[in-house]
């Protein structure tokens, strides 16, 4: 089975993400054909970008983002020097995994979806893809598209899921690997895999404990859609709850609770 994956580079999970479930692949029989890599956010400008970010973490912790995003910069450009090849970036799992960069400016272009039919992909994995998926690159490849989403679905769709979850006291979260249609983190839910917040989780560390347990979902989500298996759990819109980004104040709120992002 073919399969193209679709992201964007976000500096301090994906790569970890990605890397987990290419290693894991390939193990398998699975053959990831391609790679496409989104403007960050949807094409936001980067001083935008930080504003937001500048806003929600506050100095201090901004100032911790900041820093173990040039770490990770700079340990990149060991992955070229040393024989460990040890990921740092998304470029680095490019590299390390041979993977084929298809570059264009939307997903729903009429030229990657005849890239997509003439190269027999048969499935898309959408990874925090920032585009909406419209209904001709829904339908390209043989066998649908999955989404990767930071939730047990149908709560918590939109952005940000780990940071809602833990401002409202959750005490659980997970990862939802579900098909996808028109609706944001709509279709139905192929893998749900829990994971417990616990008292001295920060976001940080949550984010890391959900992808241990989402490149292993979606590696099982990826064999029973391969076996043609119909058995779904239901993405119930009903129960369904929303969240754009976080503001400023949620931020506050975030810490004044108590609650650490690092």
């Amino acid at each position: 089975m073919k399969i193209h994956v679709i992201t964007q580079n976000v500096p301090l999970y994906i790569h970890i993400s990605l890397n987990k479930f290419l290693e894991a692949i390939n193990n398998t029989s699975y053959e990831i054909s391609g790679i496409t890599v989104l403007s960050t956010d949807g094409g936001k400008s980067f001083t935008k970008i930080l504003k937001e970010r500048y806003n929600l973490y506050g100095l201090v912790d901004f100032l911790k983002g900041i820093y173990y995003i040039m770490i990770n910069k700079l340990l990149s450009y060991t992955f070229y020097i040393f024989p460990v090849k040890k990921c740092f970036s998304l470029k680095n799992v490019s590299d390390k995994y041979s993977l084929k960069e298809v570059k264009v400016k939307s997903i729903n272009s009429d030229e990657f979806i005849k890239y997509i039919k003439d190269n027999k992909i048969d499935l898309i994995i959408s990874i925090a893809a920032p585009e909406i998926f419209k209904k001709d690159i829904l339908n390209a490849p043989l066998k649908g598209c999955l989404n990767y989403h930071s939730s047990l679905l149908p709560k918590y769709r939109g952005r940000q899921p780990l940071f809602w979850a833990m401002l409202n006291g959750e005490k659980e979260v997970g990862v939802t690997i579900h098909e996808m249609d028109e609706l944001l983190d709509n279709g139905p839910i192929v893998v749900q895999k829990k994971v417990p917040i616990d008292e001295n989780d920060s976001l940080h560390s949550l984010y890391l404990k959900t992808i241990e347990v989402g490149y292993k979902a979606l590696i099982e989500a990826i064999e029973i859609v391969d076996k043609n298996s119909k058995e779904r759990i239901l993405n119930d819109s009903t129960k369904a709850t929303f969240y754009s980004f976080p503001t400023k104040e949620h931020g506050r709120l975030f810490r004044k609770k108590g609650k650490r992002f690092f």
